[in-house]
């Protein structure tokens, strides 16, 4: 439901479905639970207060805040949380926690995000957990996250030998290729690289194997 005006936008949305329901089974989440989604928009253009509010199953996200059409500028706060679930095939986790904020432009934001998993799993793989951070100021932002105790699939399980695997990356929003300059790093190798994530993600990267004692 919206009502738009040249001064004011107003808006509620409301979806609720039980689980094995439809945005579960086309998410390929058979198993997320019952989901409801509740979202308002009320105010003028300049100051549009969001207010929304998502349960997938166990998991709790809450996202609310101030949006300026006119000067393209907003003030949003996410959290977002879950105890243990195997959502669908293949994925699970023991917990989750994220808490992220944005301010300043949408082209050249301000944030400050936080993500950490305890025991993520995938068909692919385990591990102890991934933790992962952003920190960006007026359009360039700074990504560091690691992975703790990583066993993949078809690999010896101390292959990496319990070391993290690191990221470190350097993003420019503000232009249209959105250029990224990063590093991962792991006692056997490391790989610095370029990459863009505007019109399609395209990047080169140069892989260095490193000789243990």
């Amino acid at each position: 439901i919206a009502n738009v005006s040249a001064q004011a936008i107003s808006g509620i949305v409301d979806i609720r479905e039980p689980s094995n329901g439809l945005i579960g089974g086309l998410a390929d989440l058979p198993d997320l639970g019952p989901l409801s989604i509740q979202a308002n928009a009320t105010g003028p253009r300049n100051a549009q207060a969001i207010v929304m509010a998502l349960a997938a199953g166990a998991l709790r996200a809450d996202a609310r805040g101030t949006v300026d059409l006119v000067t393209r500028r907003a003030q949003l706060d996410l959290t977002a949380s879950a105890p243990a679930m195997a959502p669908g095939p293949g994925i699970a986790w023991q917990s989750l926690a994220l808490e992220g904020h944005m301010h300043g432009s949408f082209e050249k934001p301000d944030l400050d995000a936080h993500l950490e998993i305890s025991q993520p799993r995938d068909d692919g793989g385990t591990a102890q957990s991934l933790k992962a951070d952003i920190e960006g100021h007026g359009g360039n932002a700074q990504v560091s996250a690691a992975i703790a105790d990583l066993k993949w699939q078809g690999l010896p399980d101390d292959f990496f030998g319990g070391a993290p695997i690191s990221l470190k990356a350097d993003v420019t929003f503000g232009t249209a290729d959105i250029p990224v300059d990063f590093q991962l790093s792991h006692p056997l190798a490391t790989a610095k690289g370029h990459a863009t994530l505007g019109a399609g993600v395209k990047g080169t990267a140069t892989l260095t194997l490193h000789t243990l004692a």
